[in-house]
């Protein structure tokens, strides 16, 4: 499935998150300070290079064999991220315990 979301990389301001089409947010809120606006604008700006690293370390954890089903770290470190790339994509990836 292809992406949906404007493909990066995207950049920053102090309100505005922007990708190679112009502005894709806002993060301007009488809530925050601007302290708070530009690490949620920093954060926003990174979900593309985030999304892509889950789903390298996911493809490579699984693929190159480690973290085997016996090793307690490996049902979590799947889990989380899958759960990320699902929480950015909305799609959910079937992952084999033993990494085949």
């Amino acid at each position: 499935m292809a992406d949906q979301f404007t493909p990066g990389p995207w950049e920053y301001d102090l309100h505005t998150v922007v990708g190679p089409g112009g502005a894709i947010a806002e993060t301007c809120t009488s809530d925050f300070d601007d302290e708070m606006m530009l690490a949620n604008a920093k954060l926003c700006a990174a979900a593309p290079m985030l999304l892509d690293a889950c789903r390298y370390v996911l493809r490579w954890w699984t693929e190159c064999g480690f973290g085997e089903a016996d090793d307690p770290w490996h049902p979590s470190i799947v889990e989380k991220l899958q759960q990320s790339i699902q929480a950015a994509t909305g799609e959910r990836l079937a992952v084999a315990e033993d990494g085949e």
